[in-house]
């Protein structure tokens, strides 16, 4: 017995296996959307990651030549970007980083001399 692969649809003839084709097509596309918007969101995060990771170095740099100029300097600034990158790294591959101590600072500066 040989399987009809046409049914009837309300009001036309429906071919089974083009019906199947755009139902794959439609599927492909929301698949594709999705795995766009996720790179586009983990593009977007890693940008992120790297400005605040720009800042934070920006931020050691300014402590270690205080620190050179024996001036008083705070880790405040580096830790709270350190803060906001730990927080994108509990979310995605994106690395950690540790909190900074002057006493780091102050080792780092010395390495120098």
């Amino acid at each position: 017995m040989q399987v009809d692969k046409f049914f009837r649809f309300p009001f036309e003839l429906v071919n089974m296996e083009v019906l199947i084709s755009q139902i794959r097509g439609v599927m492909d596309m929301s698949v594709h959307k999705d795995i766009t918007l996720h790179a586009q969101k983990q593009n977007e995060q890693f940008t992120e990651f790297s400005l605040l990771d720009q800042k934070r170095e920006e931020y050691i740099q300014e402590a270690v030549e205080l620190c050179k100029a024996d001036m008083d300097f705070s880790t405040d600034s580096i830790n709270q970007i350190t803060m906001q990158i730990n927080a994108l790294a509990n979310e995605r591959f994106i690395p950690a980083r540790k909190m900074v101590t002057t006493e780091m600072v102050r080792t780092y500066v010395g390495t120098l001399a």
